[in-house]
């Protein structure tokens, strides 16, 4: 799995999650519960995954800058 996008609010996870999946790409939230403590960069934030292989077609869809490693 690849890391799609980073979220301060989870409904945003959601409807980006729903996007992808509308369009046939697996895709989960991680670090939900994330938003309820302290932020301690992005390790602690909501996140939104895709299979490797799905990632570059995530990203164009979601018109988001990817994720450095």
């Amino acid at each position: 799995m690849k890391i799609v996008k980073y979220y301060d609010e989870l409904y945003l996870a959601n409807l980006d999650r729903q996007l992808l999946l509308d369009h046939g790409i697996p895709a989960e939230i991680f670090n939900e519960i994330a938003l309820t403590a302290a932020f301690a960069g992005n390790s602690s934030r909501p996140y939104l995954a895709v299979p490797d292989s799905r990632y570059h077609e995530a990203m164009e869809i979601l018109s988001a800058k990817p994720v450095d490693e």
